[in-house]
């Protein structure tokens, strides 16, 4: 009773009305612990407050990929998926043959790892959450081509977990991810950190820097041998950093070495909302006017809406902006949580033989948690306009699927 009671008490430590009084981001764990029961209140209750997008929908009109193969033949494809979250035990069984077919079928595949991955380490596996992560391999083996090959060319570090286990534990992350052939972004166990990572694909070099907010616990920041992307302006206190925009530089440094695609990959945004903040939206404006071609979201654990920002007086094409993916894949209970979004963009030639970024049909994922203590999840691959119920779903689940799709339903 005592429980129910705090849960339902609106306790709103910083004064606000709204859901900015549960944000997080930038606090250190410790701190942050007090505000746990309005946290999982708002987890529960996730806010639909829109932040000044009002009623702008949440998918663009898709392109059709084969109106643009028909343009141009060496039309460049990627597949970005969200949060890698932890999971319980070994996932053998997690990934199904459609998701492996279906970023098998792009020409470069990356995503946002939240979580260490350290075999000196135990796995939780009886609560649904901790707030320190890590996983087995078997999370990434599942996305494996061959022995050696991963599905990911690359995979964003650059979040909140990455220091979790410390920075031995970032290090052997990044020694496993780089024997499976992926490449690590946006934090390294060396302060020796490139600005970005450079991939080449059907003749295009590109580049993508990837970035976080910063840490859950803030002063691991100061450790001398981590290496780590931070936009210090997007968390609390939320002071604008002039000196800190490495996110720019690295687009600047793309620019000076002739890179033809220019991508960012953020985690940013607030936790369990579904409309980016006014703060994320003008710092996508920021980096757009900057020289993003591309740039992608993560972080919020739910989908956010995908934009184009016009850059006509720039005289170049519209910069596509992936808000938040999503939970890729999760231990969460909510179906919002455990609903997310593959961003599959397809990159073509405009007739001003420009590079233009293109928002494919929208595909989604959704977590099923399997087995005890959900040792037997299975990832299912959903694709629209076309929604068609998973093999292994009941009725029920993919009544609340649908639901939390039904707001691409008039977009896609």
């Amino acid at each position: 009773m005592l429980l129910v009671g705090c849960y339902q008490y609106p306790i709103n430590p910083k004064g606000f009305k709204n859901y900015k009084a549960t944000r997080m981001e930038g606090l250190p764990l410790k701190s942050g612990l007090k505000y746990g029961l309005p946290y999982i209140r708002k987890y529960w209750n996730k806010s639909d407050e829109t932040h000044g997008l009002g009623k702008e929908a949440f998918f663009p009109k898709p392109v059709d990929l084969q109106t643009l193969m028909a343009k141009d033949t060496n039309c460049l494809q990627l597949a970005f998926v969200g949060d890698i979250m932890w999971m319980r035990g070994k996932q053998k069984h997690l990934v199904s043959k459609e998701i492996k077919d279906f970023l098998a079928s792009n020409n470069l595949v990356f995503g946002n790892l939240e979580t260490p991955i350290s075999n000196k380490h135990p796995v939780r596996n009886f609560f649904p959450d901790y707030a320190i992560y890590n996983d087995d391999t078997s999370l990434i083996n599942g996305f494996l081509k061959d022995p050696q090959h991963c599905l990911f060319n690359g995979v964003s570090l650059a979040n909140n977990h990455a220091m979790d286990l410390g920075l031995e534990g970032l290090a052997s992350t990044i020694e496993f991810l780089k024997a499976k052939g992926v490449v690590p972004m946006g934090a390294s166990a060396s302060p020796l950190l490139p600005l970005y990572e450079k991939f080449q694909a059907k003749g295009l070099s590109i580049g993508i820097h990837a970035a976080a907010w910063g840490l859950n616990n803030p002063e691991l920041l100061n450790n001398e041998g981590l290496g780590f992307h931070q936009v210090k302006s997007l968390s609390y206190p939320y002071v604008y950093d002039i000196s800190n925009q490495v996110p720019i530089n690295a687009l600047a440094k793309m620019e000076q070495d002739s890179i033809d695609l220019k991508i960012v990959f953020m985690h940013w945004g607030f936790e369990f909302e579904f409309y980016p903040d006014s703060l994320i939206q003008n710092y996508a404006k920021t980096l757009s006017e900057a020289g993003a071609d591309i740039i992608i979201g993560a972080h919020p654990h739910v989908i956010q809406p995908v934009v184009y920002l016009s850059r006509a007086h720039q005289n170049k094409p519209p910069t596509l902006v992936y808000y938040s993916l999503g939970n890729f894949c999760s231990q969460m209970y909510t179906t919002a949580c455990k609903t997310g979004m593959i961003a599959h963009i397809a990159v073509n030639r405009n007739g001003l033989n420009q590079l233009s970024a293109n928002a494919l049909e929208p595909v989604f994922v959704y977590t099923h948690k399997k087995g005890w203590a959900a040792n037997r999840t299975k990832l299912h691959l959903i694709r629209t306009p076309i929604l068609e119920m998973p093999q292994g779903l009941s009725s029920h689940k993919w009544k609340k699927i649908k639901k939390t799709l039904k707001l691409f339903e008039s977009h896609s």
